[in-house]
């Protein structure tokens, strides 16, 4: 076998690596290193919210639609969704409904 190695596709945590050596007389010793491999430090990121469609609409009436965030990303996993109306005229009163507002992925 060789006398050097390379070790790769590492993930986090200890290795614990042992060499042999025999020599021409049949002599033997050996020896333990143990290695740490710390994660890779990591910067978490905020989401980034994309709405579909996306861009202004505009909807005749009677008028259902739909919106979607799924198009939304997170450098980890997207944890959930909320939706709220940020502004709606006067006479809608308390008549439009959300369906699926908030949503645990």
């Amino acid at each position: 076998t060789k006398a050097q190695i390379t070790v790769s596709k590492l993930v986090a945590g200890e290795y614990v690596f042992l060499v042999s050596v025999t020599g021409s007389e049949n002599e033997f010793s050996s020896k333990v290193v143990k290695l740490t491999v710390e994660p890779e430090a990591r910067v978490n990121e905020p989401p980034v919210a994309v709405i579909q469609p996306s861009g202004n609409q505009t909807f005749k009436l009677p008028a259902d639609f739909s919106l979607n965030g799924l198009d939304s990303t997170d450098d980890v996993k997207v944890a959930s969704y909320s939706w709220t109306i940020d502004k709606k005229p006067v006479a809608s009163n308390d008549h439009v409904k959300l369906e699926g507002e908030t949503t645990d992925t």
